[in-house]
């Protein structure tokens, strides 16, 4: 825990404890763990084969899963599909010697709150001036649906945005064997982090993003050597998933913005965790993918480090079909610095305002608001066309944060004169270029 303060990280884990035991130690809606647990018991007990039989949302249930569902976890159905890598069974099967589901699912959330208390020591330390805003921090963060959900429905994406500034730092210092262990775990994770095979684009450094690409190559041959039948249901399975469109309120893509907007109002008959109709998927495509390159295209020619990792960071919600907001946990060291760099001005206000219905929405003093004031006396129709964005407010804000770096970028670079671009570009110190005679003369 270098340059982690014990009493921030404490705190955290106390306030977390508390605040996810006090209804009792289950969790009644762990609908992401249970798939996870289903399924290294599967392979370990030697029906590998089934591990992506069950189809997205519930539409096809897979025989051997009810019948280890009926056997195993009193009947309790699992609506959704096994979505990681075989090898990801691996990093959970030591926890498959703890017998019953309930304690399986209690030793994964203590190690799930232990990461989100030192990553949010760890921004504490960082963001705060003084003591007590640190642990305002903690306390404010800790209430997010971000991590509330990621609780409640036992998500891994704690340990993700512990990994990617880890392995962010790796790449820039050119630590190969470390960039390539950090960037093989995030994809066991989540396999849409192998996104994170841009980074090293972003300092030029191709022979290290070759690196990157044979390890992850080795990685799925491994794997498909291990289990040739299950990958390609892996494949097939990833391929159905990035078909569906889910019009749910925690559904944060641009992907849903889209279709919501073009379905609009109908939309809200599908307000569910189910495939919905009439997606305009070509034109979404052609949208996403134009909004994704820019991306690239800024943080491989911006200058500056940090908003090179907002842009690269802010791609998977674009290109993604299915982005859940309790994913907004990657982005908040890049909220905080926001926060910090506006100051005390007046669109700091507008700022936490926009934060406030991004982060904080299903919070009972918010949801008040919004319903009864920011939403009071709106007719249906114009309610279709503004609920999208309130859904997308998360990425949205992160997405003008980019706009408005890019155009500061381009604006410092048309007022440099030539002569001063190559004095930079030398690697000299920078001089004052221009008049050299006295002021007064």
């Amino acid at each position: 825990m270098k340059n982690l303060k014990i009493s921030f990280f404490i705190f955290a884990l106390l306030f977390l404890l508390f605040s996810t035991f006090r209804q009792g130690l289950d969790m009644e809606r762990h609908v992401d763990l249970s798939p996870t647990y289903v399924a290294a018991n599967l392979l370990w007990s030697g029906q590998g084969e089934t591990i992506y039989k069950n189809s997205a949302y519930g539409q096809t249930r897979s025989k051997a899963w009810v019948e280890f569902e009926s056997q195993q976890m009193d009947g309790m159905a699992t609506d959704t599909s096994f979505l990681y890598l075989p090898a990801y069974l691996l990093l959970i099967s030591p926890l498959l010697l703890l017998g019953s589901f309930q304690a399986f699912k209690i030793v994964f959330l203590l190690l799930k709150i232990i990461g989100l208390s030192i990553l949010l020591a760890q921004l504490a330390d960082k963001w705060s001036r003084s003591y007590i805003t640190g642990l305002l921090i903690i306390g404010l963060l800790s209430m997010t649906d971000a991590i509330f959900d990621s609780l409640q429905y036992g998500q891994n994406i704690e340990f993700l945005a512990l990994l990617i500034p880890v392995y962010f730092y790796r790449v820039r210092k050119d630590h190969r064997g470390y960039s390539i262990g950090f960037f093989i775990l995030a994809v066991l994770i989540k396999p849409w982090a192998a996104f994170l095979l841009a980074v090293p684009l972003i300092d030029r450094n191709l022979k290290l993003f070759l690196l990157l690409i044979v390890s992850l190559l080795l990685l799925l041959g491994i794997q498909i050597l291990w289990l040739p039948g299950p990958m390609l249901d892996f494949w097939n399975q990833t391929v159905a998933h990035g078909e569906i469109s889910i019009l749910a309120y925690n559904n944060a893509s641009l992907s849903a913005l889209i279709h919501k907007i073009s379905f609009a109002p109908n939309w809200m008959n599908h307000f569910h965790w189910e495939p919905a109709p009439e997606n305009p998927s070509l034109i979404s495509m052609i949208i996403r993918l134009f909004i994704g390159t820019l991306l690239f295209i800024y943080a491989t020619s911006s200058r500056i480090g940090l908003h090179q990792r907002l842009a690269i960071m802010i791609i998977p919600p674009v290109l993604m079909g299915i982005f859940w907001n309790h994913y907004l946990l990657l982005y908040f060291p890049f909220l905080l610095y926001l926060n910090r760099r506006m100051g005390l001005r007046a669109r700091t206000a507008i700022f936490w305002f926009l934060l406030l219905l991004a982060l904080w929405p299903d919070v009972h003093s918010v949801k008040v608001f919004i319903n009864s004031f920011l939403l009071r006396g709106i007719q249906l129709q114009t309610l279709g066309y503004i609920l999208p964005f309130l859904h997308f407010m998360g990425p949205l804000i992160l997405l003008a944060t980019v706009l408005t770096f890019a155009v500061t970028d381009w604006r410092s670079r048309l007022l440099r004169s030539p002569r001063q671009i190559l004095v930079l570009r030398s690697g000299r110190r920078p001089q004052i270029i221009g008049r050299t005679d006295n002021a007064n003369s």
